[in-house]
């Protein structure tokens, strides 16, 4: 009975593995207040040069920069695109001989690794994620989570509680590392590339908005005797309540002049604004057409390849991240994952329309069956086998066909 109790008291530690308190990461932050001030390029080089400090390195005031561009549409609007071409490739768990575990593959569709994924990918962005992993819950990991970036400092190795902090707890010692997956890119991310210009988009969009304020609806110019506050306030009163547009009360002797640029449309900002949304594209994904404007089929198929090339280095790099990283840590803590290997599906996919013509051929040809089954699982369409033959079309008669022909 003692042996039965034994074994099963090691199956349950299997099974349930809490994570040891002493080993999170994320406790006791002294969070510091997200300033949504507006930077510009002077606040960029002190957060730079603060990054790069030797004694006491930290890139609070760069994660703050970016967090604050990441609002911008465009740059949101082409990460997601670049990341949701990994988020939607099919992946697959296999054996040395290339044969996939289906049961083994199952522990990976889930949340967790969804988000283990995201955090991965956002490393290129910042230049470094530290992913913690949580309980083991009946033989499965519970959770992933990001340990707060503005709270490490992976030029030292440490998790702090303040931000500025010259100490902190050592997160590669072995039993805590044990617990956390650490992906480093030796730098300050991709958003460093474009941190710069869209903080002259942020100035610009707000000096357009001044621009259409004072020229896109006419000033309203009232002309009265200024020596009479009587007027001069009836003045007032008519312009305000007339509507929502400038205006002014000026005497009847004076003059008031607007003097327009040649570009008095606006033109100049949109073609910086679209100059700086390119310059974004190239850098997230290589090229421009696929998410702007293009010009032709021929140039967006270029780059629409090299958006693909892009989207599948970011695959390639997360099989290295899952096997050498993920994978490892996962068999320490009871996951059966040994001598399996992580890999997308690179296989080409075909589309019910192509099948559909290719079934369609194979059958005219009159040399082939196709199962009924095949057509009822690829095509959904139940059918049920005939005896009776199609009617072979008659050839028209000779006489019937050439007459009235002259």
């Amino acid at each position: 009975m003692n042996i039965l109790s034994n074994w099963g008291s090691r199956i349950n530690n299997f099974l349930n593995k809490p994570q040891p308190e002493h080993t999170r990461l994320d406790k006791n932050f002294n969070k510091l207040p997200q300033s949504q001030a507006r930077k510009d390029v002077q606040d960029l080089n002190h957060a730079i040069e603060a990054a790069g400090s030797i004694a006491n390195p930290s890139r609070y005031r760069l994660y703050q920069i970016y967090t604050n561009i990441l609002n911008d549409p465009e740059i949101y609007s082409q990460i997601q695109s670049r990341f949701n071409k990994t988020f939607a490739k099919d992946f697959k768990l296999v054996d040395k001989n290339g044969k996939e575990d289906a049961e083994k593959t199952a522990l990976f569709k889930t949340s967790w690794f969804r988000n283990f994924m995201k955090y991965a990918l956002e490393a290129q962005l910042y230049g470094h994620s530290l992913i913690q992993m949580g309980d083991i819950q009946d033989g499965k990991l519970s959770e992933i989570t990001l340990v707060d970036r503005f709270h490490v400092k992976p030029e030292l190795g440490l998790v702090v509680a303040s931000s500025f902090d010259v100490v902190g707890v050592d997160y590669r010692e072995p039993e805590k590392a044990a617990w956390n997956i650490e992906i480093d890119e030796c730098g300050l991310g991709v958003l460093l590339k474009v941190a710069k210009i869209l903080l002259y988009k942020d100035m610009i969009l707000a000096a357009n908005v001044q621009f259409a304020e004072l020229f896109g609806m006419p000033l309203r110019v009232g002309k009265t005797d200024m020596q009479n506050q009587t007027k001069i306030e009836r003045m007032k009163n008519m312009l305000d309540n007339a509507g929502a547009a400038g205006w002014m009360v000026v005497d009847e002797t004076e003059l008031v002049e607007f003097i327009e640029t040649t570009k008095g449309n606006g033109e100049v900002f949109q073609t910086i604004l679209t100059y700086i949304d390119n310059q974004i594209a190239k850098v997230i994904q290589g090229q421009t057409m696929t998410s702007n404007n293009g010009s032709s089929k021929a140039q967006a198929t270029v780059h629409e390849g090299v958006a693909e090339d892009y989207a599948e280095a970011d695959q390639r790099k997360m099989e290295f991240i899952v096997n050498d990283l993920l994978i490892p840590k996962l068999i320490k803590h009871g996951y059966p994952l040994k001598g399996l290997t992580f890999q997308f599906d690179t296989s080409v996919k075909t589309s019910l329309t192509e099948k559909f013509t290719w079934v369609k051929e194979l059958l005219n040809t009159g040399k082939y069956e196709i199962p009924e089954d095949y057509i009822i699982k690829e095509f959904g369409i139940p059918v049920i086998k005939s005896d009776i033959k199609p009617a072979v079309p008659v050839a028209p008669n000779q006489d019937e066909d050439t007459a009235g022909n002259f």
